[in-house]
């Protein structure tokens, strides 16, 4: 019998030594479907503290990371001190107003678990707000979901304030 649960082709491995954070984002088959997991480790005296873990049962996003297969090389690259940075790399405020993210009203909720200096990449977990609502579907008349991460207090989920 074949086996219906295995991992996927894509992973993204991140570590933050200084913070003791480890981070697996990758694409897996669960009851044969893809799907994306997120897994967080805490790591102090060489025990794990804690374990996070995210599964997004998004098969079209899924199978777009089993396609891309392995994360850009740039990520996996130490980011060179004089030049601060590369070129390829665009900052997040950029990345907005590109214009790509147009229905992106909000960002909230945001706990950022990992940074790697090194390579120039931090990890974080977010809520993205749109500008539909819809009641049949739970979002407020703004487009919040109405609700929260489930580490965070009613006020730190609503608020666009990061942690």
């Amino acid at each position: 019998m074949a086996h219906r649960d295995r991992r996927g082709a894509y992973a993204l491995r991140l570590a933050d030594v200084e913070r003791g954070q480890a981070v697996l984002m990758g694409t897996i088959r669960e009851a044969d479907v893809a799907t994306i997991v997120v897994v967080r480790l805490k790591i102090a005296r060489r025990r794990i503290e804690e374990v996070e873990t995210l599964v997004i049962r998004n098969e079209a996003a899924a199978k777009s990371l089993d396609t891309i297969g392995t994360p850009r090389v740039a990520w996996s690259q130490p980011v060179p001190a004089a030049a601060g940075g590369s070129p390829a790399r665009a900052r997040c405020r950029q990345q907005f107003e590109s214009g790509v993210f147009f229905y992106i009203t909000r960002i909230r909720d945001r706990r950022f678990v990992l940074v790697d200096p090194e390579r120039g990449l931090v990890f974080a977990f977010a809520f993205f707000d749109n500008g539909s609502g819809d009641a049949r579907n739970g979002t407020l008349a703004d487009g919040r979901y109405g609700m929260g991460s489930g580490w965070s207090t009613w006020a730190e989920a609503m608020s666009s304030d990061p942690r």
